[in-house]
């Protein structure tokens, strides 16, 4: 990845987040203005090179692959996380993304860690870590704001596992989700300086799909995800969901693995039946998805 981020030409959005490095803001019409100080402090160190502008997006890959193995681990094994960054690595937009200069690179990098803080956090009993799991959503939503998404699969977990559910009688956990709030203070700022740009973007986005069909929009959603993933890794690892399903009530990974995707994959659901979802979107969502894919690959091997 490093080769490919040295000598590959730089794409048309990587020329455009490069922009926004050389101009630092609190917030930007797009998202939040985590890639541009990540693309800035690349470029410190390399110049305004290709390998500069994507020097963090490299880095922050490996940590994401290194991070979810941990995970992997804890809830099912080591097997089983090596499977998981096997399985992440041949996905071709994973893959790609991994050298290319995009806010989904840091946005991925830090829903891995908080999935892995919150794992520690719950596994070890430690409801001190609460506090890193909202810290580094927080950086996530700096980054793009669908990391808000991990919120939901949260509460889920919490509430389907009978031993999870003391967490929610104290406060850490609704203090993190304050902590997490907090990324949108610097956006409203600069909201209100810019009259208001980044919802009229939002609005615009939405009034590009209006009138189409349901049935094309979710079609493009599962064809999008096949391409993203590789039609066999994609379809494999709905199928893996199903199986890991009847597993629930004994296993404690199994649950995991639901609880962190169902709620993202609803919601994925519901956007794309009023509005097209662009493929990379979901990525997130994958990282623990992915595992009941590579625990049946691994009982199988």
């Amino acid at each position: 990845r490093l080769v490919l981020a040295a000598t590959q030409g730089m794409f048309q959005d990587e020329c455009y987040y490069w922009t926004w490095s050389r101009h630092l803001d609190l917030s930007y019409v797009d998202q939040g203005p985590g890639i541009a100080y990540f693309v800035r402090l690349g470029t410190f160190f390399f110049g305004d090179t290709p390998l500069g502008v994507r020097l963090s997006s490299v880095l922050l890959s490996a940590g994401t692959s290194w991070l979810v193995y941990l995970t992997a681990r804890r809830w099912f094994s080591s097997t089983v996380g090596l499977w998981t960054v096997i399985l992440l690595s041949a996905a071709p937009l994973l893959f790609a993304g991994g050298f290319m200069a995009t806010y989904d690179i840091p946005q991925v990098f830090f829903w891995a860690a908080a999935v892995y803080a919150l794992t520690k956090t719950l596994l070890d009993d430690n409801p001190k870590l609460w506090y890193a799991v909202g810290i580094l959503t927080m950086l996530g939503v700096l980054c793009k704001v669908t990391m808000l998404a991990i919120a939901p699969s949260v509460l889920v977990l919490l509430f389907w596992h009978e031993p999870f559910r003391k967490h929610l009688r104290t406060p850490h956990p609704y203090l993190a989700f304050a902590i997490v709030l907090l990324a949108f203070v610097p956006m409203a700022i600069w909201h209100t300086q810019h009259d208001g740009l980044q919802l009229k973007h939002a609005q615009g986005l939405g009034s590009h799909t209006r009138g189409t069909l349901l049935g094309r929009l979710f079609g493009d959603f599962l064809g999008g995800q096949a391409l993203a993933l590789g039609p066999l890794i994609w379809f494999g690892e709905l199928i893996a969901l199903y199986r890991i399903w009847k597993e629930r009530k004994d296993n404690p990974g199994a649950v995991f693995a639901l609880a962190l995707t169902l709620p993202f994959l609803l919601i994925c659901i519901a956007t794309a039946a009023k509005n097209k979802l662009e493929a990379n979107w979901p990525a997130p969502m994958h990282l623990v998805a992915l595992m009941p894919l590579a625990a049946w690959l691994s009982s199988s091997w």
